[in-house]
Formats: structure tokens, sequence, C-alpha cells
């Protein structure tokens, strides 16, 4: 046991380990500023998915709970957001139904030649895995992008 620790505090720590060594989640970005930021820091696509307070969204989410995508996880930056697809943002963006996941290249200005790919949800891990490595794959292959 480490020095000045108790043995809850020891095993909240092994846990916590076992947990992101076996993580089987992507790590969801807290807000939209801070996706953006780090995916141009890191050089990664952002994988945004659009989705809104129905069960048909909520069913969707765990699909990227599972092992087949969990190699990808640290290969993009992951953000959930809400959207409504009858408001002006979801129409000037051209989402008429949620859930839909896009691969994002944010090292491109304009925001219609950024979008890389765009998958309606409800879709297997496997098959979300099948679309983001495809990407991954010319993402390499382009090598950097000019805004």
């Amino acid at each position: 046991m480490d020095e000045g620790q108790t043995s809850a505090e020891v095993l909240a720590k092994e846990i916590k380990e076992v947990v992101a060594k076996h993580n089987r989640t992507p790590a969801w970005s807290e807000d939209e500023e801070t996706a953006v930021a780090t995916a141009k820091e890191e050089q990664k696509p952002l994988v945004l998915v659009y989705k809104d307070d129905t069960v048909k969204s909520d069913q969707a989410i765990p699909e990227f709970n599972v092992l087949p995508l969990a190699e990808l996880y640290e290969k993009a930056v992951w953000l959930q957001r809400k959207i409504d697809v009858k408001s002006d943002e979801a129409k000037a963006l051209g989402i008429t139904s949620v859930p839909v996941l896009w691969i994002v290249d944010v090292r491109v200005a304009d925001p219609q030649a950024r979008v890389l790919k765009k998958v309606p949800l409800p879709k297997a891990g496997a098959g979300i895995k099948a679309d983001l490595a495809g990407v991954l794959k010319t993402w390499k292959a382009e090598g950097k992008k000019e805004e």
C-alpha cells in the first residue's frame, strides 16, 4: 500500500487502472470547442454523433462500446451532440434525421468539405469500425491538409 493511502484509495486506483486498460467506450469529449481543439492539436479526425432525446438515439450510443471498435478509440476524438432536426442549425447542416455519425476533418476550413463521411445510426459497432477505419486509412495516405 502507498504511504498515506487507505486501502479504499488503493483499491479505487487499481480499479481505475483496470478500467483504463480494458476500456470499451470512447473518451467522449465534454464539449464541441474542446473536441475541435483536441482534434486539431492531435491531428485526428473528429467523430461527431448527432442525436436527440429519443429511444432510437439512446440505443445507438452503446454500439460504440463494443470490442471491435475499441482499437480505434485513440485514433479519433469523440463527441456526442444533441440537435433538434427541426432547428435552423440542423437544416443548415443538412441533418434530417438522428442519430447520425459524422467523421470530420477539422483541419479543413470549409464546413461542407470537412465532413468526410456521414453514417446513419443505429449501426452495429463492427460497421462503425469499418467506416471509421476506411476514413483513417485515407487520412494517413493523404497526410496533412492545409486549412
